[in-house]
C-alpha cells in the first residue's frame, strides 16, 4: 500500500485523500487503473490529479468507452476543471477546414447563385 500512496501524492493528491483512497479497495483499483491508463509517469499537477480521482470514482459504468478520450484531453490539459473544456484556436482552425473540406464540392457548385433560384 505504500507505492500506492507514493503514487497518489505523486499525482498531488492531498495525503488524507490519498490514505481515504487506500482505505478503499475498489477505488485504490480504479485510480490505479485511471494513472496507468493516463500514462501518467511523473508528478503532475494538483488540478490534473484531481481530476484523474474524479474520473475514477465518478465516471459512470456505461461511459467507460469514452474514459480514454477523456484522459488524454485531461493530461494534455484540454481539460483543467469539471466544468470547462478548453478549446485551442488552432483546434478551431482544423475543425473548420475539415468541415469545409466536407463541404466544398456543394459550396462550389451554389456559389453564383442567388436566393431566387433555391
Amino acid at each position: 500500500m505504500v507505492e500506492a500512496l507514493d503514487l497518489f501524492l505523486k499525482i498531488g493528491l492531498d495525503k488524507r485523500t490519498a490514505e481515504n483512497t487506500i482505505a478503499n479497495n475498489k477505488v485504490t483499483s480504479n485510480l490505479i487503473a485511471v494513472i496507468n491508463k493516463a500514462n501518467v509517469t511523473d508528478e503532475c499537477e494538483r488540478s490534473t490529479g484531481n481530476l484523474l480521482y474524479t474520473v475514477a470514482t465518478k465516471f459512470p459504468t456505461n461511459a467507460l468507452v469514452h474514459r480514454p478520450k477523456l484522459l488524454e484531453y485531461i493530461v494534455s490539459s484540454k481539460v483543467r476543471s469539471l466544468w470547462r473544456v478548453e478549446v485551442f484556436v488552432e483546434d478551431i482552425r482544423c475543425t473548420v477546414d475539415e468541415m469545409f473540406e466536407e463541404k466544398k464540392s456543394a459550396i462550389l457548385k451554389q456559389c453564383y447563385r442567388t436566393n431566387d433560384e433555391f
